[in-house]
Order: C-alpha cells, then sequence, then structure tokens
C-alpha cells in the first residue's frame, strides 16, 4: 500500500465529503478552500487523491495544476475536466485567489 493511500485512509470521512461536495458543485477545489490535504498531496498524491475523492462521491474525471499568485504563494488545485480546461483553471485561481 503506497504511502499516499494510507494518508487519504485515515482522513475524516466529513471534512473528505465537504472537500467532494465543493468540487462537485465548482468543478474546483484547491488547497485554500478547505484545510483538507496540503500542497504536496496535489503534487505527489494525484492518483490516491482522485481515488479518495470518488469513494467519497466525486463523479467525474480529474486533473491538477499549480500556480504561483504573488499575494498568496502557490495555489493547488484538482478540477473537473469537463468543466475545465488547464487555462481555464489557472485563470479561476488567479481571479478568485488574489490575496
Amino acid at each position: 500500500m503506497s504511502e499516499w493511500k494510507k494518508v487519504f485512509e485515515t482522513m475524516d470521512a466529513q471534512t473528505s465529503q465537504k472537500a467532494v461536495y465543493i468540487l462537485n458543485e465548482k468543478g474546483i477545489l484547491t488547497d485554500e478552500d478547505i484545510g483538507f490535504v496540503s500542497k504536496v498531496a496535489y503534487k505527489e498524491g494525484k492518483e490516491e487523491f482522485v481515488e479518495h475523492m470518488k469513494k467519497n462521491g466525486a463523479n467525474s474525471e480529474y486533473a491538477f495544476t499549480c500556480i504561483f499568485i504573488p499575494t498568496n504563494g502557490e495555489v493547488c488545485a484538482i478540477f473537473d475536466i469537463n468543466k475545465f480546461d488547464l487555462m481555464c483553471a489557472i485563470n479561476y485561481l488567479e481571479q478568485n485567489y488574489k490575496g
């Protein structure tokens, strides 16, 4: 079992379901929306992250991106590829996460 799988298996179900709700509703979830997982999980635990989200009710296909915003630092997101392409996700982050 991978380390990331272990990390996601020990997560609080209520917090996970809140994260899935945001992802399903908005089509995008960032590391700044709720204290769900660290930026490292967005970068390194991608497969396990998606598996965990789907296990908790996420219902699409997903991709990830991280960008640096001068006022906030790095912001990472998982996004629904049926609602956002990479450029739209980046634009969303730039517009909504400016300090």
